[in-house]
């Protein structure tokens, strides 16, 4: 589903909201952007035309229907960026790879007790590390432990393009680059936004349309099964063709079993009345071997002796 034009593009969104914050998260910026939208809840069960709940057919219940529940969707569906998730994967994604913005990664210090806990129990399982692969070389343990890093790493978004390698940005500092001067840029980045949700509405439409096909095309055959059961119920042919239609299943599958284990399936298919000409698919008549029917545990004529026989040297 499109967002609502009234609500810009997301382009323009990331744009303005890099330019009034320096770095964001993602989940920061998604939160800043739906901050006076509310989200659409997820609907549990579906009413269709008859005011009746939609159910689905399963096998693993006694009533053997459950409510359908619909697929999920975005919380946001109106709003360009969707969800989180279409957020990182086709905004952020997009924009970086046309070098408008890149994720900078920034060196803090701890803002709470917490998050220094956290830098102490990196650098005591560093420790332990340390140790074990010093006794694994059978060498001496290290003197000191590993010291806490006083700074924590964490990534954001920022405009303009990345930084050179191994660069790593300041909070307290300016960034990297201020952002993209470029207007050429993101006026072609707008225009791929909007070439992007015109070809999802297309595309939409096309899976609509075969949708409808498929439905109007199952209607019919229903329509015409109907008719010709009714047909037979007035000729009084329902039993005889039901039966005619069992015989020619079974058919089937002792042809089948049949070609692949080699066995006499003649029995089989007298107590069938027979097998016709053409009456299993279009496939030739199986020939049937009137041989007697095996006891379990014969051998079969011509069967090779197995190697774990009884037979010895000296019983030969």
């Amino acid at each position: 589903m499109p967002p609502n034009p009234a609500l810009g593009t997301a382009v323009s969104l990331v744009r303005s909201l890099l330019s009034t914050h320096t770095y964001l998260k993602s989940s920061d910026m998604f939160r800043l952007a739906t901050a006076n939208v509310r989200p659409v809840l997820p609907a549990a069960h579906v009413v269709n035309e008859h005011g009746q709940i939609r159910m689905k057919k399963v096998s693993n219940i006694r009533e053997g229907k459950r409510i359908w529940v619909p697929p999920p969707s975005a919380p946001y569906p109106d709003h360009p960026f969707q969800s989180v998730k279409f957020l990182k994967s086709n905004i952020l994604a997009s924009l970086q790879a046309q070098g408008l913005i890149h994720n900078a990664r920034i060196e803090r210090p701890p803002k709470d007790a917490a998050e220094a806990r956290e830098l102490q129990r990196t650098a005591d399982r560093s420790t332990r590390r340390a140790a074990l692969m010093a006794r694994r070389a059978r060498l001496p343990p290290p003197a000191t432990p590993v010291a806490p890093k006083p700074v924590l790493s964490d990534y954001f978004w920022s405009l303009g393009p990345p930084p050179p390698p191994g660069h790593v940005s300041d909070a307290a500092r300016a960034p990297y680059a201020v952002g993209s001067r470029d207007e050429a840029r993101w006026e072609r980045a707008e225009a791929l936004e909007v070439a992007f949700w015109k070809a999802r509405a297309m595309e939409d439409e096309q899976i609509e349309e075969r949708r409808r096909v498929r439905r109007e095309r199952f209607a019919a055959l229903r329509e015409s099964e109907k008719e010709q059961k009714r047909r037979d119920a007035e000729d009084g042919l329902t039993e005889a063709v039901r039966d005619e239609k069992r015989r020619q299943e079974a058919l089937a599958r002792i042809e089948a079993y049949a070609r692949q284990t080699g066995e006499d399936v003649g029995a089989w298919i007298d107590e069938l009345g027979g097998a016709d000409a053409g009456a299993v698919g279009d496939a030739e008549p199986l020939p049937v071997k009137r041989e007697p029917r095996l006891g379990a545990g014969a051998p079969r004529p011509g069967a090779r002796e197995p190697l774990w026989s009884g037979r010895g040297q000296g019983q030969r």
